[in-house]
């Protein structure tokens, strides 16, 4: 597809301009973030082992929103009965409020580390790459690993900027919900 100037002609020249310009604030984009360390972040060791092991969780909590619906509520244990409820309620009532939290704080879960490989492979002008960066922080694959599985368009460095760039962004969301919730 070319570019068409101002008056709707064919425009190689100022196309091949424009997707120069591009690159090269693709390229600016991932040189910030791969110069940047978990200092410039502000995240410490501790809370990036934290939030890795958070994301090493992501299937399990995807598994657990997807096949918890209202029809896999857990069954009544009726020997149970009268040992005293956790919400005040008859058993049913208590089962289906757990098993409604329980749901909702694995969609929730899933929904932040979502939006925090999307914005990440958004700063760095990749957006299609945000389901690799998906995979490799919730399998804790390296760049090797996940070059092989999901093809990468850049280089180790710019992959573990991406990367810290979406612990960044996790950091925020899970910080934002904390002072929320």
């Amino acid at each position: 597809m070319s570019y068409k100037n101002s008056e709707g002609y064919d425009d190689p020249t100022a196309g091949e301009a424009f997707r120069a310009i591009r690159d090269l604030e693709k390229r600016q984009a991932r040189e910030r973030l791969r110069d940047l360390t978990w200092d410039d972040y502000g995240i410490s060791r501790e809370r990036y082992q934290e939030m890795r092991h958070f994301c090493l969780q992501y299937k399990a909590k995807r598994a657990e929103a997807d096949s918890l619906t209202d029809a896999s509520a857990p069954a009544i244990r009726y020997d149970k009965i009268g040992s005293g409820g956790g919400f005040g309620g008859s058993p049913t009532e208590t089962a289906a409020i757990r098993h409604a939290m329980r749901t909702e704080k694995a969609r929730h879960d899933c929904r932040i580390i979502e939006e925090s490989a999307m914005w990440a492979a958004a700063a760095a002008g990749y957006r299609h790459i945000w389901k690799a960066l998906l995979v490799s922080v919730s399998e804790g694959l390296s760049y090797t690993q996940t070059m092989r599985r999901c093809g990468l368009p850049f280089g180790s460095t710019d992959f573990y900027g991406i990367r810290r760039a979406f612990f960044y962004r996790l950091d925020v969301l899970q910080t934002e919900n904390e002072k929320v919730g």
